[in-house]
């Protein structure tokens, strides 16, 4: 991974499933989890015993990043078809989490068609990280002035701070 100073960027879009969490399986999104749910540590289960799990260092990469008076923003392809904004599973698994209010920016949870581009929102200096490498590319393509970084090239958070 191409080392980038965080400091000198403004804004920061993150994709949420394999990216902010990951899932029991590489392909198990949260909007797969069935309630009931519980969270135990850095784990939400449902009825099954399925879970995702924050990634490594996400909590103090989002903190740091608050401290910093920069703006965080979501963008994930992980929304349900004709379920509310707040009924969303990755709203409702951010706040279970208590990083929802981390997220300061252009939050956007959209259907599994759609491009994220279509929805980006920069602003000044960008940074979009994302584990998708078809996402990666539709940014990159559109917005050739934002920095894609490639959630697959690190394991923990905090080697960006």
């Amino acid at each position: 991974m191409q080392k980038h100073d965080i400091n000198n960027f403004d804004t920061f879009i993150l994709d949420l499933d394999s990216t902010v969490w990951s899932g029991i399986e590489p392909t198990f999104w949260a909007k797969k989890l069935e309630f009931p749910i519980r969270r135990s540590g850095k784990r939400i289960y449902d009825k099954n015993k399925n879970y995702i799990e924050l990634t490594n260092g996400i909590k103090e990469f989002l903190s740091y990043l608050n401290f910093k008076h920069k703006k965080i923003s979501f963008l994930t392809r992980g929304a349900l078809p004709d379920v509310e904004y707040n009924k969303q599973p990755a709203i409702v698994w951010l706040k279970k989490f208590g990083i929802y209010t981390l997220f300061n920016y252009e939050n956007y949870a959209i259907h599994k068609t759609e491009l994220k581009s279509n929805f980006l929102k920069v602003y000044k200096k960008t940074m979009f990280i994302d584990d998708n490498p078809i996402d990666l590319k539709d940014i990159s393509e559109k917005y050739p002035e934002v920095t894609n970084i490639d959630k697959n090239s690190f394991t923990d958070w905090r080697e960006l701070i």
